[in-house]
C-alpha cells in the first residue's frame, strides 16, 4: 500500500508539472478512437531539392501519418536537401519549417501544416450533415474551432452554408449533433457539397457515471456506481423493473412482502446498503428505501414501480458515500438515478410497445389435508373427547359431511388466471433547434386473488431547444393516476385456515356466513369461530385508493467555454390522495354485533401535497497533454421544500349494506377520533467535488457538503460531511496489459465530521388529533388482500 501512495504521489506532481509547462505532446489519440499519431515514428529518406509538399507525401508513404495544408501557403516553404537517416518525424518536419512562420499541430488523427502569420482569410463552404442511416439532421450546429463561437446550423434539409474568416488555414469545422459523435472537417479553401455524417453514441454508457448532479468518467470515478443500459433491463424482464434492476445490481435486494402475494397494489422493499431499521410497516420500511432519481428530479418509490421500462435509456445505483456527498441525507440508503431517452432521430418518430402477462397461481408446494383426513387428525387429537359427550354432535355433524362427500378446496376459491396487459406509445422528432417528445402510457394489472386491480395511466410531455452548442433548455411535463382496488376475497391466509370438510353453502344453496367448530356454540367470541370469506366478497364493501402526481421541470444546460458549462434544474411536484375503505354492516365480523350505529365502517383517508426543490451546478474539466491526464471540479447547491397535509377520519353506523357513501353513516367511531397531519420541511445543501487522474491510470476523488434543514436543532442547522477516494487502474499498467482478470484495485475513504441519519420532517398535530401519522401518505393503511406461494 505503501508503495502504491508513492507512486501516486508522483503521478500527482508529474501532471502538475506537466500542466504548468503546457509541453507539446508527441503522441495523440484521434477523436472518437482509432490508432495514435506517433511523431516520434523513425524512418529513412534521402531528399534533393524536394518541395515540401513531396516530403511530406514520403512521410505519409512510410508512416501513415496524414496532412493537411493550405497549398498556397506552404509553397513559401523552401526545398529539402540531405540524406536523413533514422530520423524521427517530429525532426524531419522541423527541418521542413526551419526559418519560418510555419507551426504543425494535430487535429483529428491528422497533422495540420500552416501559416502562424497568415492574414485574415475567408472560407465559404457548403454541404450537407447526415447521420449513419443517410437521414439528413435538421439544427445540427457546424462551428469554426478556435472561431470565437463563429457558427450556423443546418436547415430543415440537414443543408448549411457558412462563411467565415480565419488566420488559420487550413481550418476545423466541428459538426455535431444532440446523442452523437462530434466529427471534426478540415477545410483548406471554399468548397461546396460537403458530405458529412455523424455516429450515433458520443458517450457511451459504459464510460460515464451519471449522479443526477454531474457526471464522471467511470474509468476514474473511485465511488461505487453499477451501471445498466435500458435495453438491458427489458432483455432480463419487460414487466417487473425492480427485479430486473435487482438481477444485474450486486449487493441490491428486492424484499417482497410474502403475505400480500401477487397482490399488484404491493409495493416492494428495494434494499441497497442494508437495513437501517426493521421495518414492521409500510411507513417505517420507507426508512430503508433508496433515494430514486428520475431526470434529476424526486419520485416515490410508486412512481418506480409504475415507470415505463422501454422509456429508460440509463440506470446507475450509487451505493457509497459518493452519493451522500451529492445528495446529502437523503442518500443515506443508496440512490438509484434514471435517465430516459433522448431525442435523436430528425425524422417523427411513432413508437408503440404492447406488454402482456399472464400469471399463474402455483400450489404445488401446498399439501394439505382432505376432509377425511383432517376429521380424523382432529379426532386423533382429542378435540372430540370430553366427559359429558358435549362434542359427540359437533363430530357426527362433520362425518356426516365428509360422507355425503364435502371436501371444499378452500385454498383455490379466491383465485384467478390473470392477465394483465401494459400499452404505451409515444412521439418524437426534432426540427432544426427543437426537438420534442410526448409519450401515454396505459397499465392494467391484476392479481391471482379476485377483484384487485391496479390502473395506471401516465401521459409524459417534454420540448427542448438548442442553440449551436452553448445552450439547452427544456421544459419536462409529467402527470400520472393511479387506481388500485384491494381484493373483496380477503387475506388468502384466512383461506388455508377453514376446514375442508366444511361446504361454503347450506342447504338452501345460500353462501353461509360464519363456520364454528362446535355447531352448539355460534357465539363470535369461541375459539372455533371463522368467518366465510366467500360471503364477504358477496357484499358490497370494498377498498379503494387514488393517486395523482403533476410534475413540472425545467431545465437548463449553459456552455460558456469549451471546458465549462453550468447546469440548473428547478422541479415543482403536486400531488394528492385519498383511500376509502367500507365494511358493510352485514359483514361475518358483526355476526355479534346488535346495535345499528355500531355496524359497518368506513375509513376515509385524504392527502395533499406541494413540494419544489432547485439545484445549480458548476463545472468545470481539463485535459492536460494528450496522454489521458486532467482534473474535474463540480460545485452547486440545491434546495427543497415541502409541504403536506394528510386526514384521516372512521365513520360507523351503516343501516343497510348498499348504503356505502360515508354520508349515510350515523355517527363516528369513538375510539378513533379524526385524525391529521402537517408535513413542513426545508432543506438546502452546498457541495464541491474534484477529480484528478493521471494517464488514466492513478486518480483521486474528493468531495465536500454541508447540508441544512429545518428539521435539526436551531443551534446546529448544518451537517458536513466529506469523503476521498483513491485508485490505480492496474490493468492499463504494461506489465498487467495482458492480465484480463484484473481490472481496477481502488482504496476508498470516508469520514463525517457529523454524523445524522435522515432528517425526519416536523409534523405539528391537530388538535383533534389522537393519533399522528408519520408520513405524507394518508394515515389509514388499506388491508391488502394475500396470496403466496409458501417457500
Amino acid at each position: 500500500m505503501q508503495r502504491i501512495l508513492q507512486l501516486f504521489s508522483r503521478a500527482l506532481r508529474l501532471s502538475l508539472v506537466v500542466g504548468l509547462l503546457c509541453c507539446t505532446a508527441a503522441t495523440a489519440r484521434a477523436q472518437g478512437g482509432g490508432e495514435p499519431i506517433n511523431l516520434n515514428a523513425t524512418l529513412t529518406v534521402t531528399l534533393t531539392e524536394r518541395p515540401a509538399t513531396a516530403v511530406l507525401d514520403e512521410i505519409t508513404r512510410k508512416t501513415g501519418i496524414k496532412f493537411a495544408y493550405d497549398p498556397e501557403d506552404i509553397r513559401r516553404l523552401p526545398a529539402v536537401s540531405g540524406e536523413f537517416k533514422k530520423v524521427t518525424v517530429h525532426e524531419l518536419l522541423d527541418k521542413c519549417i526551419a526559418g519560418s512562420t510555419f507551426k504543425y499541430a494535430i487535429e483529428n488523427n491528422v497533422v495540420l501544416v500552416y501559416d502562424s502569420t497568415v492574414k485574415m482569410r475567408k472560407f465559404t463552404v457548403s454541404g450537407t450533415v447526415r447521420d449513419a442511416g443517410k437521414t439528413v439532421l435538421p439544427g445540427a450546429s457546424v462551428i469554426l474551432k478556435g472561431g470565437s463561437g463563429q457558427g450556423v446550423s443546418t436547415d430543415e434539409k440537414g443543408q448549411f452554408t457558412f462563411s467565415f474568416s480565419t488566420k488559420t488555414s487550413p481550418a476545423v469545422l466541428e459538426v455535431g449533433f444532440l446523442g452523437m459523435e462530434t466529427q471534426q472537417v478540415i477545410i483548406t479553401g471554399s468548397a461546396k457539397g460537403l458530405n458529412v455524417t455523424l455516429k450515433e453514441g458520443g458517450t457511451r454508457i459504459d464510460d460515464v457515471v451519471v449522479n443526477g448532479m454531474f457526471t464522471r468518467n467511470k474509468s476514474t470515478y473511485t465511488g461505487s456506481v453499477t451501471s445498466i443500459k435500458g435495453e438491458d433491463l427489458v432483455a432480463i424482464s419487460n414487466t417487473n423493473l425492480m427485479s430486473a434492476l435487482s438481477a444485474v445490481t450486486p449487493g441490491m435486494v428486492v424484499v417482497q412482502n410474502n403475505a400480500l402475494g401477487s397482490n399488484p397494489n404491493a409495493i416492494p422493499e428495494i434494499l441497497i446498503r442494508g437495513s437501517n431499521s426493521i421495518a414492521t410497516s409500510a411507513e417505517e420500511k420507507a426508512y430503508n428505501n433508496p433515494l430514486i432519481i428520475l431526470d434529476g428530479a424526486e419520485i416515490s418509490m410508486e412512481e418506480l414501480y409504475d415507470l415505463d421500462m422501454y422509456e429508460i435509456e440509463r440506470i446507475d445505483v450509487l451505493k457509497d458515500a459518493q452519493a451522500s456527498i451529492v445528495y446529502g441525507d437523503r442518500a443515506a440508503n443508496g440512490v438509484i438515478v434514471i435517465e430516459r431517452q433522448q431525442v435523436t432521430d430528425s425524422k417523427p418518430r411513432l413508437s408503440y410497445n404492447f406488454v402482456p402477462e399472464l400469471s399463474i397461481p402455483d400450489l404445488s408446494s401446498m399439501n394439505l389435508c382432505n376432509a377425511a383426513q383432517k376429521l380424523e387428525l382432529e379426532r386423533l387429537a382429542g378435540l372430540y373427547e370430553s366427559d359429558n359427550g358435549a362434542m359427540d354432535k359437533a363430530y357426527a355433524y362433520k362425518l356426516q359431511n365428509v360422507r355425503r362427500g364435502v371436501n371444499t378446496d378452500w385454498i383455490r376459491a379466491p383465485l384467478r388466471v390473470p392477465f394483465s396487459h401494459t400499452h404505451s406509445l409515444s412521439l418524437s422528432g426534432r426540427a432544426q433547434k427543437i426537438d420534442y417528445r410526448a409519450s401515454l402510457r396505459f397499465s392494467d394489472k391484476y392479481g391471482v386473488m379476485k377483484g384487485d386491480n391496479r390502473r395506471n395511466y401516465t401521459l409524459n410531455f417534454s420540448i427542448g431547444y438548442h442553440m449551436r452548442d452553448k445552450l439547452t433548455l427544456r421544459y419536462t411535463a409529467n402527470y400520472t393516476l393511479t387506481d388500485a382496488t384491494d381484493s373483496p376475497y380477503g387475506k388468502f391466509s384466512a383461506y388455508t385456515k377453514l376446514n375442508p370438510y366444511e361446504s361454503p353453502y347450506d342447504e338452501y344453496g345460500e353462501l353461509v356466513k360464519a363456520f364454528y367448530f362446535d355447531p352448539e356454540d355460534t357465539s363470535t367470541t369461541s375459539e372455533g369461530y371463522q368467518a366465510n370469506p366467500l360471503y364477504n366478497a358477496t357484499l358490497s364493501s370494498f377498498s379503494t385508493s387514488r393517486n395523482q402526481t403533476l410534475r413540472n421541470t425545467v431545465d437548463a444546460k449553459w456552455y460558456v467555454t469549451k471546458d465549462f458549462y453550468v447546469s440548473g434544474q428547478f422541479n415543482i411536484d403536486v400531488k394528492s390522495s385519498q383511500s376509502d375503505k367500507y365494511v358493510s354492516p352485514d359483514d361475518a365480523q358483526f355476526l355479534g354485533e346488535n346495535d345499528p350505529a355500531k355496524r359497518g365502517l368506513y375509513g376515509l383517508g385524504t392527502g395533499k401535497a406541494f413540494n419544489y426543490d432547485g439545484k445549480i451546478v458548476l463545472n468545470y474539466g481539463r485535459n492536460i497533454g494528450q496522454e489521458g491526464s486532467g482534473f474535474v471540479i463540480n460545485a452547486g447547491s440545491d434546495i427543497q421544500h415541502t409541504n403536506a397535509t394528510t386526514s384521516y377520519i372512521t365513520a360507523m353506523g351503516f343501516l343497510k349494506d348498499n348504503l356505502s357513501d360515508i354520508k349515510y353513516a350515523l355517527g363516528y367511531d369513538s375510539s378513533n377520533l379524526p385524525s391529521g397531519t402537517e408535513t413542513l420541511l426545508a432543506k438546502v445543501g452546498f457541495f464541491a467535488s474534484g477529480n484528478i487522474y493521471f494517464r488514466n491510470r492513478y486518480f483521486a476523488d474528493v468531495s465536500y457538503r454541508t447540508s441544512g434543514s429545518s428539521a435539526y436543532g436551531k443551534e446546529n442547522r448544518f451537517a458536513p460531511m466529506w469523503s476521498f477516494g483513491l485508485g490505480w487502474n492496474l490493468h492499463k499498467e504494461k506489465f498487467l496489459e495482458n492480465v484480463e482478470w484484473i481490472d481496477v484495485i481502488a482504496s476508498n475513504g470516508r469520514g463525517d465530521t457529523t454524523a445524522r441519519p435522515p432528517a425526519a420532517p416536523i409534523r405539528p398535530s391537530r388538535p383533534t388529533s389522537t393519533a399522528t401519522a408519520t408520513s405524507t401518505t394518508p394515515a389509514w393503511e388499506p388491508c391488502r388482500s394475500a396470496w403466496a406461494t409458501p417457500s
